[in-house]
């Protein structure tokens, strides 16, 4: 079952917010080197065939990820 609260039931061109991050520290680090913090705005911009990479939008930076790492945002 997937969380409801998940950058992966987002639809594309929907526009979301960062609530928490959980992972480890490196992980953490990473997201926010990219942008990817508590209260930023993520905008879904496209996704693969398969759901993998999710391609998004912070802060005027288009940034595709995969899906594991999408399973650590926690959105509003």
């Amino acid at each position: 079952m997937k969380n409801s609260n998940s950058i992966l039931n987002i639809p594309v061109g929907k526009t979301c917010t960062v609530k928490e991050i959980s992972g480890d520290n490196l992980l953490k680090k990473r997201l926010n080197s990219l942008g990817i913090i508590k209260n930023s705005t993520i905008t879904i911009y496209k996704k693969a065939l398969f759901g993998d990479p999710v391609i998004i939008k912070v802060n005027n930076s288009t940034i595709a990820l995969r899906k594991k790492i999408f399973k650590n945002i926690i959105i509003n």
